[in-house]
């Protein structure tokens, strides 16, 4: 969230003598930081116009207000029902697989479904196919003797 909108500090203009309250005084007005309480919450549910005058966000309110803890960060905002339907969505789920299945989703105004076995082998399928194969030779150990035994088997080939 890049904005240019003097909530941030300006590195070049900072220096190890700064006063932190000359930094305020030059912006336009005060912003809303990470932890504060919004004063105008009840001002902005109860203006059904959108006309009221209320304190601007600061990137950092609005990445502590969404619990954005790295980039990059997608929230989906749906308008009519004026509800986000999620706040941390998985890549897998806008893939070209499932993009239609989930705009479809978020267009009726539904969350995404929660995270599944199938989102995991999405994101790691490599160590699924590990985990399958050390299952396989387990269960033949098990089921078939030791003559399967891995120490068995390199004792034919040596």
């Amino acid at each position: 969230m890049e904005w240019d909108d003097g909530s941030s500090l300006d590195p070049a203009k900072l220096s190890d003598t700064t006063d932190m309250d000359e930094l305020d005084q030059d912006r336009p007005e005060p912003y809303l930081l990470a932890g504060d309480e919004d004063p105008d919450l009840a001002t902005v549910e109860r203006d059904d116009q959108g006309t009221s005058y209320v304190l601007p966000f600061s990137r950092v309110y609005m990445a502590d207000l969404f619990d954005i803890v790295m980039t990059p960060h997608l929230a989906v905002y749906h308008l009519p029902t004026r509800m986000f339907l999620d706040k941390h969505v998985r890549l897998s789920r806008i893939s070209s697989s499932r993009y239609e299945a989930t705009m479809a989703t978020w267009l009726q105004g539904e969350p995404s479904p929660s995270f599944n076995f199938w989102d995991m082998v999405s994101i790691a399928p490599w160590s699924f196919v590990m985990v399958f194969l050390a299952l396989a030779y387990f269960l033949l150990v098990h089921l078939g003797g030791e003559q399967y035994h891995i120490q068995h088997i390199m004792a034919r080939f040596s």
